[in-house]
């Protein structure tokens, strides 16, 4: 968005966008998750549209309907004590199909510890989620002095493919924490999902971890992405 600034006015300004459709978004400010706003001075400042979102529990992304909606940007500034807001005119949005939307199972699961390296591995069921395998590694036959232990499960990325893509795609892990470690995919043409493994140290904490993944494919010489809900594990010393 451009501000075209006039009679010496430097002063901040927010930004605001109406007439948004359904499941369509416009994100905070990356660094200070506050709403847009031109600084002091400035006369550029970039919105991010967000379409689509997680529902059943985040068990899967809902996206908008197709179609041709008409948005406006605000901006409203204080000058000389007083509120001041002006606004663009009507901006088309169109929103057409996404080729592809991207599901991780399980998206909620446990990984117990136990107190001694002799024991089995084991994942428990919690409350309301999905109870997965998850199989020792070499590195955790190592005796109790040459902690810590690993466990490894293994998710199933499956995409579902629209608007007749079939084209390769990558899945890339985002915000995996420290004490997690899993890899990238690719799903090849025509096929709709990969398996990768999920490794967990027990050093980490009993406590609930978060991240996702993301599909990348380049569609008429232009990257499109789009992200998994949000993966939960929790795990119990």
């Amino acid at each position: 968005m451009t501000a075209n600034r006039r009679e010496g006015f430097v002063g901040p300004i927010t930004l605001s966008v109406s007439g948004l459709p359904n499941r369509v978004s416009v994100l905070p400010d990356p660094v200070s998750k506050k709403p847009v706003t031109l600084a002091e001075g400035e006369t550029e400042a970039t919105l991010t549209v967000k379409s689509g979102t997680f529902e059943r529990r985040e068990e899967f992304s809902v996206l908008p309907i197709p179609g041709t909606s008409y948005i406006s940007v605000t901006g409203t500034a204080t000058v000389n004590g007083e509120t001041v807001k002006q606004s663009t005119p009507a901006i088309p949005l169109t929103i057409v199909e996404a080729p592809f939307i991207v599901t991780v199972d399980p998206l909620r699961f446990s990984i117990v510890f136990p107190a001694k390296a002799k024991d089995d591995a084991a994942t428990v069921q919690d409350s309301g989620t999905v109870a997965i395998a998850a199989n020792l590694t070499a590195d955790t036959e190592a005796t109790e002095s040459e902690m810590p232990l690993t466990k490894e499960a293994i998710l199933t990325l499956a995409i579902v493919r629209q608007g007749g893509f079939t084209d390769e795609l990558t899945l890339t892990p985002i915000d995996v924490p420290e004490g997690f470690t899993t890899e990238a995919a690719t799903i090849p043409v025509g096929e709709t999902e990969v398996k990768v493994p999920l490794k967990a140290l027990s050093s980490l904490k009993a406590d609930t971890y978060e991240f996702k993944f993301r599909g990348t494919a380049t569609i008429n010489d232009k990257a499109f992405i789009q992200d998994s809900p949000i993966l939960k594990v929790k795990i119990i010393h």
